[in-house]
């Protein structure tokens, strides 16, 4: 009975002993991608994250970032293949949300992707967030300025009681008032 208690134990040991160091490794990897000589370079830092990835599934984080990373790339420097770094994003963005649908980040950049579709199901996407995430100023200031910029303007009001006496509030009323006349 000790002999087989110890052999349980011993093939324990080994399992969390490899896990424990493809969790390291991946975390070097995805350290490497944010930190690294090649952080600049977004394929690069692409084929990081989804080696880091493939080696630990489950830390959102990697996935997130890579999101991030891809639709900055797309929207800021608008290269000739935007529409394939918006595909990755939204690729990495699901794996997140999968992973996490919590997270902040990874909820305004589907957001943002299903704006330049459907503006409903972007407000649909960040409500259901904002519902979950209420007590945040930030949350309602950008549900009502999505409101506003698709013409809901009565509902970008009402998102406005939430936002009152927050850094947000004089922005948010100037593009509601701009909106609503």
């Amino acid at each position: 009975m000790i002999v087989f208690a110890g052999f349980i134990l011993g093939a324990m040991a080994l399992w969390c002993a490899a896990y424990a160091s493809r969790v390291a490794l991946a975390q070097t990897m995805d350290h490497e991608a944010k930190y690294g000589p090649r952080r600049d370079d977004i394929d690069a830092v692409l084929r990081m994250c989804r080696s880091a990835s493939s080696i630990y599934r489950h830390n959102y984080h990697f996935a997130a970032f890579a999101a991030d990373k891809a639709y900055t790339h797309a929207t800021e420097n608008a290269p000739s293949n935007q529409v394939y770094y918006l595909d990755i994003a939204r690729f990495w963005c699901e794996r997140a949300i999968t992973l996490n649908r919590y997270l902040t980040l990874t909820r305004w950049i589907k957001s943002r992707l299903l704006w330049r579709e459907s503006p409903a199901d972007a407000i649909r996407n960040w409500a259901d967030y904002t519902a979950w995430h209420f007590w945040d100023h930030y949350n309602h200031a950008m549900l009502a300025e999505m409101c506003a910029k698709a013409g809901d303007v009565d509902r970008a009001e009402r998102e406005m009681l939430w936002v009152k006496g927050s850094e947000y509030e004089a922005r948010i009323a100037r593009l509601i008032e701009a909106r609503g006349s």
